[in-house]
């Protein structure tokens, strides 16, 4: 496997286990609103939960990937989601305020549809998006070196670092 390769299935081994351990803390008593960031490092938890209950998270997510659980690897919430409804919905916007064809009022009605097609679209298609293009469900050798609180500001922080051979 190459380089590049290799390590664009780091980001998305990763951003499986995020989504995994974000479907598993959603459970957890006493957390607030909880989002997650991946890179080839690992990835960080932000929100309110304690330490312990990440990392036991953070593991029982890596072992239900592991026995195949994909479904997991795939979050409604993701930040893609939102990211595919402002490409088609910006993409809308775009085609109809430049489409001088028209008059305004029609180019107005084609721009609010462009955007609410965007928003329409973006569930299917970006869930179709993690599944396909941005998580691997199944992890290889993804192990978990460390999870790590970070004090920021009062910010709850936990930084997970992963290893992997490929």
């Amino acid at each position: 496997m190459s380089g590049a390769i290799a390590f664009i299935n780091r980001i998305r081994r990763n951003h499986a286990l995020e989504h995994a351990t974000l479907h598993l803390l959603s459970n957890a008593p006493n957390r607030g609103v909880l989002f997650g960031q991946s890179d080839w490092a690992g990835f960080t938890i932000y929100g309110q939960v304690d330490t312990l209950t990440v990392a036991r998270a953070v593991q029982r997510s890596l072992e239900l990937l592991q026995e195949g659980h994909a479904e997991l690897a795939i979050h409604p919430r993701c930040g893609t989601n939102l990211a595919v409804a402002g490409f088609f919905g910006l993409g809308g916007l775009w085609w109809a305020l430049t489409n001088k064809n028209h008059s305004w009022a029609a180019r107005i009605l084609s721009a609010l549809l462009g955007i609410a097609m965007g928003f329409s679209l973006s569930r299917p298609l970006g869930l179709r998006a993690q599944r396909e293009l941005l998580t691997e469900s199944d992890p290889g050798d993804l192990s978990v070196i460390e999870v790590r609180r970070l004090p920021v500001n009062g910010t709850v922080i936990h930084r997970i670092a992963t290893t992997s051979g490929n």
